[in-house]
């Protein structure tokens, strides 16, 4: 087929709004749609090649295959031998064996499967992965696994039906990724080939001929210029992750079919415009760029602590534009085409034993945990970090996934005891399990699945609504059980009065309400006869990593003199909106506050560190290290 130099220009902004979302990642920009634009040029020239051949009878899979790994292997092994070996200088065991199981995947073009398994692509643990972005290669190449055979297999079967069976293939991938999207799971929706597919078929259905001829140059440069538009606006459409994919690909996707479709036909002033040199020219290491510029910043990201700013994107850009030609120019062109170094059996059996090494060194990674072995123990220490403790749950009827008693054995006296509250209950429920153990009693955890403790508050949020059922439910539980005589309620409370601000209220209202049903909760315990123990919330620690644990080791480990612990004026700033209303329980009530300020602060700054250890799980959560060393500052 006859070059086009649009479809460069094309590639150059599909992979540079990729990489502006990636590096500007807090910018109200859908770059990731760039993305979605990928799929369609390679549904596009994918079957046009293949189309071709077939109708010439020339079609050979051995041939595509071999093409195949011209182009990907020599650019993608590098890179992922490039970052094994970053990886393995700058990570953590918990990060390096994350990063062995990334690598595993995407050397056998599985990453997608495992990065569905786990946390969100648009999640803050996403920035961890330096080879998040293999994903969409995993998509590709499972199409270029199965489409050529049944492209193949329905020309020779059904000719004249082959473009029906590529439409209603389209048609059942569009409807699956709806599907999953706003019915069942927008992971599957987002990673997964089958809802997927539409976007390469897409440029199947340009390639294939299947839409009308153009033969007016007008007409042409009014819809060239429609995608263009089209897939602008898509970048900038008011975003919300959990409906995507959904229709958020529409425009991208149309947008992109459109020009590619228009350039079949004439060169109009939109397909001139995409011709330009620099943008030809960014669309040649377009592949090499879209697989350098994440680990880039991924790995900067986790140096730095989160704290990347303009210097360093710009530094970013300048070094992953370098790599990047010099990838193209010395590691993909040498090998493109039957021309290209090594013969067909060479590049085989190159691929095989470059998939073959990639492979051990990530289990080896996974064999050995991380790569244990080289770390010193004082770094192990501070990295390792639990939170909470395990729990046997009690079978109360409505209550059964909520409450967990300390101590089950045979014997063990009846809970007189209660921690209630949301994860922050869960992380400091260890030093309550001291405590009980040390007098001899015995205790329950109630977890409110991530609520604020309060009542009689009625509303739209439906969330909140169920938090208000939950607290009824635990209030009921509480008054049934005459032997829980003592209660001890545990919060992120100040972060929930944000939330009800964020979405619901003004700030006043909202602290008005949560004052309100607060008291109400104290005071219903109190008229039960429970002595009510109100522990204000630990201080923040403002990282813009969360993993506080790792932080302090990698402070440690590369010689960084970093601070991260939070200021005492930090920590009042962050709990302002709630003093006020700790004071009032205190003095209102007869119930016990225990400020976590005045044992883990000085007059300057609070203490995250003790022997060696973190306090914290992440930024907020106290480890169970942490809660158990505070103990005795909570009786």
């Amino acid at each position: 087929m006859q070059y086009r130099a649009d479809i460069d220009g094309l590639r150059a902004l599909a992979v540079l709004a990729v990489v502006l979302f990636h590096f500007i990642h807090e910018a109200p920009f859908n770059g990731f749609l760039g993305v979605d634009i990928f799929f369609v040029i390679s549904g596009y020239l994918i079957t046009r090649i293949i189309y071709d051949e077939i109708k010439n009878k020339s079609f050979s899979l051995v041939h595509f295959y071999e093409r195949r790994v011209r182009r990907i292997f020599p650019a993608l092994m590098t890179i992922l031998l490039t970052t094994f070996i970053a990886a393995y200088f700058l990570y953590l065991p918990k990060e390096l064996l994350a990063f062995g199981k990334s690598l595993l995947a995407t050397v056998f073009f599985a990453s997608n499967f495992l990065f569905w398994s786990e946390a969100g692509y648009f999640d803050m643990e996403a920035v961890l992965k330096p080879l998040l972005h293999t994903w969409s290669l995993a998509v590709e190449e499972q199409f270029y696994i199965f489409f050529p055979l049944l492209l193949a297999g329905a020309y020779k079967v059904a000719t004249k039906y082959t473009k029906p069976f590529i439409m209603g293939l389209f048609v059942l991938s569009f409807a699956a990724s709806q599907y999953f999207t706003f019915f069942r799971d927008f992971q599957t929706a987002f990673y997964m080939l089958p809802a997927r597919a539409w976007e390469l078929l897409a440029g199947s259905i340009v390639a294939l001929g299947i839409l009308p001829n153009i033969k007016s140059e007008k007409r042409a440069g009014f819809f060239a210029w429609l995608g263009v538009v089209m897939m602008l606006i898509s970048f900038i459409l008011p975003f919300e992750k959990k409906y995507y994919p959904g229709l958020y690909p529409v425009f991208s996707v149309f947008g992109a079919a459109l020009l590619i479709y228009t350039g079949e036909y004439f060169k109009t002033a939109a397909h001139r415009l995409f011709s330009a040199g620099a943008a030809v020219f960014t669309g040649k290491i377009s592949y090499s760029l879209y697989l350098w510029h994440w680990p880039l910043y991924a790995f900067a990201f986790y140096y730095f602590l989160g704290d990347i700013g303009l210097a360093h994107i710009i530094g970013l850009l300048v070094i992953a534009f370098s790599l990047s030609y010099a990838s193209w120019r010395y590691i993909e062109q040498p090998f493109r085409g039957r021309s290209g170094i090594l013969n067909r059996a060479q590049i085989f059996i190159a691929g095989v034993v470059c998939m073959a090494l990639l492979a051990g060194l990530a289990y080896a990674l996974i064999r050995t945990d991380g790569a244990k072995y080289k770390f010193a123990d004082d770094i192990l220490r501070l990295s390792q970090s639990e939170i909470g403790r395990k729990y046997t749950e009690l079978p109360e009827k409505g209550l059964e996934k909520n409450i967990w008693v300390f101590e089950d054995a045979d014997g063990a006296p009846a809970p007189s005891l209660a921690v209630w509250g949301d994860s922050h209950a869960s992380a400091l429920a260890p030093a309550y399990v001291a405590l009980a153990k040390e007098r001899g009693i015995n205790g329950i955890l109630i977890n409110g699945n991530n609520c604020f403790i309060g009542s009689n508050i009625k509303h739209e949020l439906r969330k909140q609504k169920e938090c208000i059922e939950n607290t009824d439910r635990v209030l009921a539980y509480l008054e049934a059980h005459k032997e829980i005589r003592e209660i001890i309620l545990v919060n992120r409370w100040a972060d929930h009065l944000a939330y009800w601000h964020k979405k619901r209220f003004a700030k006043d209202k909202a602290l008005a309400l949560r004052e309100e049903s607060l008291l109400d909760v104290i005071k219903r315990l109190q008229a039960m006869g429970k002595k009510v123990t109100f522990v204000a919330q630990v201080p923040l620690v403002p990282s813009k990593i969360q993993d506080v644990p790792s932080s302090l080791a990698r402070i440690k480990m590369y010689g960084r003199n970093v601070d991260l612990r939070p200021t005492l004026q930090e920590y009042k700033e962050h709990q302002h909106d709630m003093w006020t209303l700790y004071e009032k329980i205190e003095k209102e009530t007869s119930a016990h506050v225990i400020w976590p300020h005045k044992f883990m602060c000085d007059e300057e700054y609070c203490e995250i560190v003790k022997d060696g250890q973190s306090l914290y799980y992440d930024d907020d959560h106290l480890s169970r290290f942490g809660a158990e060393s505070l103990a005795d500052k909570l009786r």
